[in-house]
């Protein structure tokens, strides 16, 4: 996971947080502090993926999940929101979660800042959304712990937690991976477009050539063929620079917006087998862009 050092300095930030906060430290590998803030789910995680930091913080409330979309515009509209430097395209929703993702932290990012935005985010959300009830999120039974569930904090009863133990271990997609998963879907739908264009385009230009090379009277010149090639191909490839210099730009990354596949940063620290067209991580900033897939193996203990 990363630098040894870097891990090491947003871990102290992390469990800075976490004193200042009074929150529980999780048990990880990634630094995660976690807890109840005035019946709202808190939790502080930081990561290190090759040389990019991120530090999510995640607040978990009641209500429909459908009315994510008003109480996520509500937060973003919120002037102590705005005024703590929270930037709102960095906040999303899923499901009942409101989630910050710092991709970099900012610079000189202390836990005394991190905790700061996590209060000004629960304080904006006592306006515009009910906490969790103080039960079981899944039966509805009392008493319910908080605690991680798959490395998201969450409330559950002793007998719903034993049950999310026993199902098969998969890698965690966090709520704020969920939006990148559905816009790089439609993203590389268009890349992949673009590939069987320019492909098709080239076939064209090929057959075209040869067709008129076949049907031309015998006195033409076989110079011809060269020409009716040449400039199809030139078109051809015209069009997919074209393509490359100003579509592409829109079809990368949706948290960087660069190129996922192309722009290698510490290669060696990264997978890049099948990532000619739809990497599992971005390998400029990191971030998912696929979901995870399930091991199949069943947790420990």
């Amino acid at each position: 996971m990363g630098n040894s050092r870097e891990v090491a300095l947003l871990r102290d930030v992390i469990e800075d947080v976490g004193r200042r906060m009074d929150l529980e430290e999780g048990e990880d590998d990634a630094p995660t502090v976690y807890g109840e803030r005035e019946g709202y789910l808190v939790q502080v995680e930081g990561k290190v993926q090759g040389r990019v930091q991120t530090v999510v913080e995640r607040i978990r409330y009641g209500g429909a999940p459908e009315d994510r979309e008003r109480i996520l515009a509500a937060i973003r509209a919120a002037r102590e929101v705005k005024a703590a430097g929270i930037r709102p395209e960095d906040l999303h929703a899923s499901g009942g979660t409101i989630v910050y993702v710092h991709q970099p932290p900012p610079a000189g990012a202390s836990g005394e800042r991190i905790a700061h935005e996590v209060a000004v985010l629960v304080g904006a959300m006592k306006r515009v959304a009910p906490p969790l009830p103080a039960s079981c999120r899944q039966c509805g039974a009392e008493p319910a712990e908080v605690d991680l569930v798959r490395d998201v904090v969450d409330r559950l009863c002793f007998r719903c937690r034993l049950e999310e133990d026993r199902k098969p271990a998969a890698p965690v997609d966090r709520p704020e991976d969920t939006w990148v998963f559905a816009e790089w879907r439609h993203r590389y739908r268009l890349r992949l477009l673009l590939a069987v264009l320019f492909a098709a385009g080239v076939l064209t230009s090929v057959s075209v050539a040869f067709v008129f090379q076949a049907l031309r009277p015998p006195t033409g010149s076989v110079s011809e063929f060269y020409v009716i090639f040449g400039v199809m191909l030139v078109a051809t490839f015209g069009t997919a620079v074209a393509v490359a210099v100003w579509v592409l730009p829109r079809l990368g990354c949706p948290k960087c917006g660069r190129d996922p596949s192309l722009t290698l940063a510490g290669p060696s620290r990264h997978p890049i087998s099948h990532a000619a067209f739809n990497p599992e991580f971005c390998l400029s900033c990191g971030v998912r862009l696929r979901p995870a897939r399930p091991t199949g193996k069943p947790r420990a203990g």
